[in-house]
């Protein structure tokens, strides 16, 4: 009878580890799923920024703008469950700038880049789950 509920507990213990490691499992899957969502994403915007500074290169064209913050928002399906993505480019010097700091020429590298984050967010459990992939690239002027 005592090796019996020995046994018992044991195979409590046992089930209970499985089912906890099977929830880690599941969580890292989806936090990959969503990491490789993001990292396609940034592909495409590498992409896209090298296609159309080619073209203004080829065409001769400078485009002198001022930089600017952009931030789109997208819903998409991720897994069984919509999600939203997030994109969001801001120059590097606005930072500094907003700061008060000065804006001399040792900042002028800086002001040639810009920052590209990406965030995907979505609910799991009742609970708010993101992940979030940043950047930095070369103004495409």
């Amino acid at each position: 009878m005592i090796a019996v509920s020995i046994l018992s507990v044991g195979m409590v213990a046992v089930l209970r580890s499985f089912l906890n490691s099977q929830s880690l499992l599941d969580a890292v899957q989806k936090k990959a799923a969503a990491i490789r969502i993001l990292d396609a994403r940034m592909d495409e915007i590498e992409e896209s920024r090298k296609k159309e500074a080619a073209l203004l290169k080829e065409e001769g064209a400078v485009e002198e703008k001022q930089a600017e913050e952009a931030v789109t928002e997208e819903e998409i399906v991720f897994g069984n469950r919509m999600a939203t993505l997030k994109t969001q480019i801001s120059p590097l010097g606005q930072d500094m700038q907003a700061n008060g700091e000065e804006t001399d020429s040792s900042f002028q590298a800086v002001d040639e880049v810009e920052e590209i984050k990406l965030t995907i967010s979505w609910q799991e459990g009742g609970k708010n789950k993101d992940e979030v992939l940043a950047a930095y690239f070369e103004k495409k002027n």
